[in-house]
């Protein structure tokens, strides 16, 4: 406001006398308005740091995560999964993994999402520290979404790794018109560690009838029988498909319980105890 008078007083005085100093006068505080703001503009901090620290903060932020990104097309073909990651995602895929394929791009390969409530963090943890190499997450991240029927807030850990052609087969394996399945040849794949991931995603302890259930409501009696017949034919371990809720749309659901013999839940305990995370041994009674 003060230079746009002074400016307006010094141009009206110029017209009046017509005298070429006070023009000569008017354009030198005009260059030294200008001067004055672009000095201003560069030894001010705030606006230093946002015109040119920034952009060079962005720069080595940008490189940085363009390195731990970064997968060529060679280096993902080269990936292979160990033995305790393969088992890893049989068990969660039978539990509360998500496979995903991006079917908008041609030979587009899977990928895996893992989440646990905040609750079961340590748990994450675990599994986040077996794909480490495998994830282009250098943390886990949190994720908050209000249930309406209850008014409360949900909060949960996850994360995804790379899209990778070894992930490809467990995504025909488990993945059938978009709906998650039994896998036919689930008894070939169900190991102690895998179990043990599935009960980690998706057991329950019974302080009633004294066993374990597992949660398998996404699942039709015939995928429930399968896994049950697997869980004897492989690791020897007696369980049967018990009738549980309606769902929605009418379809009865199931879990699975196992025998509540001593020497059964014995036996499983045994299995999978070496492999299960010990914040979580409550879902075997212990």
């Amino acid at each position: 406001m003060i230079w746009s008078l002074t400016l307006f007083i010094i141009g009206f005085i110029g017209f009046i006398l017509n005298r070429k100093n006070v023009i000569l006068m008017l354009i030198s505080i005009v260059l030294y308005f200008i001067f004055d703001q672009f000095l201003n503009l560069f030894t001010n901090y705030d606006l230093f740091h946002a015109f040119l620290i920034t952009p060079v903060a962005l720069s080595k932020l940008t490189e940085a995560k363009a390195k731990r990104k970064s997968l060529s097309k060679v280096d993902r073909a080269a990936i292979q999964l160990t033995q305790e990651q393969i088992d890893i995602i049989v068990g969660c895929g039978l539990g509360d993994l998500h496979i995903r394929k991006d079917n908008r791009a041609v030979n587009g390969n899977a990928k895996l999402r893992f989440e646990q409530s905040s609750i079961h963090k340590e748990y994450i943890n675990y599994l986040f520290t077996n794909f480490k190499n495998l994830t282009p997450q250098d943390t886990l991240k949190e994720s908050s979404h209000l249930i309406k029927l209850t008014n409360k807030t949900y909060t949960s850990f996850y994360f995804q790794t790379y899209s990778l052609p070894c992930f490809n087969k467990f995504y025909d394996l488990f993945i059938l018109n978009g709906e998650k399945v039994v896998p036919n040849n689930i008894a070939e794949l169900l190991t102690a560690q895998a179990l043990a991931c599935w009960l980690m995603d998706d057991s329950t302890w019974s302080t009633i009838v004294k066993t374990v259930f597992i949660s398998t409501h996404s699942f039709d009696l015939k995928g429930c029988t399968i896994l049950c017949d697997a869980l004897q034919s492989s690791l020897n371990l007696i369980a049967k498909p018990n009738k549980h809720i309606k769902l929605k749309n009418g379809d009865q659901s199931y879990t699975i319980r196992f025998s509540s013999k001593p020497d059964n839940l014995q036996r499983l305990r045994e299995l999978v105890k070496p492999h299960f995370h010990p914040s979580l041994f409550y879902k075997l009674g212990l």
